[in-house]
């Protein structure tokens, strides 16, 4: 025996799981339905929103603003799942219901759910992949192009160019793994911004290098240095720590 998502299943899935989970719950219903056109529009339209969706969530500054665009996000495509069901599924489950069909069990929604949450973070993670790591300008050095990126104007090609020699010397940029920093220039302090994983925080070792490679750039810029590690949690909040 056939059984469906209702209305309030196919809500509760999308808010807690995102735009992936409620989508594949309206696909199932589709399926279900024996609407094979309108399932494979709906899988279409739902992973195309979603890449939409992240790719703007990249793109929000990390601060309460960000916050707030985000939950403005959640709240539009939950809204979108509440008016394709009701459009488009709400009358013929009612009438398949009324007929006999089964609604699906809260456990098979949970599964969904969390489906859909692994298909995000494998989503997120390539999105992120082809993200440049900072904003601004870059310059590349070496043979595998390490990346300096800065913003005209604000730091000389001269300041670039010893940071990268610096950055060299240590071994963070070399020959064989691509890596990439960000300078700028604040009130004369410079804040280079170097990704590092946030397990190594804590290494005495690597808390000795940076702290070496900090005074290593005071002394090439000839001004004060605020060594910024930065990294990424896997829900995509951005942590920092000042060596």
């Amino acid at each position: 025996m056939k059984k469906y998502f209702n209305e309030k299943q196919t809500n509760l899935a999308t808010f807690l799981g995102g735009p992936i989970a409620g989508g594949l719950i309206i696909y199932r219903n589709f399926v279900k339905l024996d609407k094979k056109d309108e399932a494979r529009i709906a899988l279409s339209v739902t992973f195309l929103l979603s890449v939409v969706f992240f790719v703007i969530i990249f793109k929000i500054p990390e601060d309460k603003s960000g916050q707030a665009i985000v939950g403005l996000l959640t709240l539009l495509y939950t809204g979108i799942s509440v008016l394709v069901f009701r459009k488009f599924l709400k009358r013929d489950i009612m009438q398949v219901m009324e007929e006999g069909g089964k609604r699906a069990s809260y456990w098979l929604m949970l599964a969904y759910t969390l489906g859909g949450i692994l298909i995000t973070i494998t989503l997120v993670i390539l999105i992120g992949l082809g993200q440049a790591p900072f904003e601004g300008d870059k310059l590349t050095f070496g043979v595998i192009e390490n990346e300096v990126y800065y913003d005209k104007g604000n730091v000389s090609l001269e300041e670039i160019q010893y940071l990268a020699t610096t950055l060299r010397h240590y071994g963070y940029f070399d020959d064989e793994i691509q890596n990439a920093v960000r300078i700028e220039k604040n009130d004369e302090i410079f804040n280079v911004q170097i990704p590092v994983s946030k397990d190594l925080w804590e290494n005495d070792d690597v808390e000795v290098a940076l702290k070496s490679l900090r005074l290593s750039l005071e002394k090439s810029l000839k001004s004060r240095v605020n060594l910024i590690a930065e990294d990424y949690e896997i829900n995509g909040q951005l942590k920092q720590k000042i060596f």
